[in-house]
């Protein structure tokens, strides 16, 4: 095996163990996405019972859905993309010739990593915050506000680090002959 083909090698094992641990975090996020599901079902459930059964609402159960809500859309959006079930304007990119589709892909790609990490960042900002200054939801404040901010910052993040991970490998699938690492959902 020559330099280059040594190279390309040792790259490819890089980009399969970012593969890896990429996939790793979605499928724990995607339990956590689960796991708000289920949040919501028992929430509500027992929302409309002590409401219309016992004549007594819960407080603080909308708060709680709405964070739970929160949670399934931030901790689910990377192994949405990851599996391509997302919405997409592919229908007019697909008639593009391939090297204008190469860059409105990857120009879709690094939008989406700018976007995503501008709001990870900024929302990871607000949680430290809510979490040093001790805010809660009004109403019963028991909910912390930091755990919102922190479920769309950590699922924004995951999601820029897939659409960079996802630009990378475009360019390089067009640059080299060879098919890109496939993730396996």
């Amino acid at each position: 095996m020559n330099r280059v083909e040594s190279r390309n090698a040792q790259d490819r094992t890089v980009e399969l163990r970012i593969i890896a641990l990429v996939a790793w975090f979605e499928r724990w996020f995607l339990a956590g996405a689960i796991g708000c599901v289920f949040g919501l079902v028992i929430v509500t459930t027992a929302d409309v019972i002590s409401r219309y059964f016992l004549n007594r609402a819960l407080g603080w159960a909308y708060d709680a859905s709405l964070v739970l809500l929160v949670g399934l859309c931030f901790l689910s959006v990377s192994s949405v993309a990851a599996r391509r079930e997302h919405v997409g304007m592919e229908l007019m990119v697909q008639r593009f010739p391939p090297s204008l589709r190469l860059g409105a892909t990857v120009g879709a790609y690094l939008t989406g990593v700018f976007s995503f990490g501008l709001i990870g960042w900024k929302t990871l900002e607000y949680s430290i915050e809510a979490a040093q200054a001790g805010w809660v939801y009004g109403g019963f404040g028991i909910i912390p506000t930091w755990l919102p901010y922190g479920l769309i910052a950590v699922g924004s993040l995951l999601l820029s680090m897939r659409l960079t991970f996802e630009a990378v490998r475009s360019i390089r699938a067009r640059l080299r002959a060879d098919p890109p690492a496939q993730l396996q959902p």
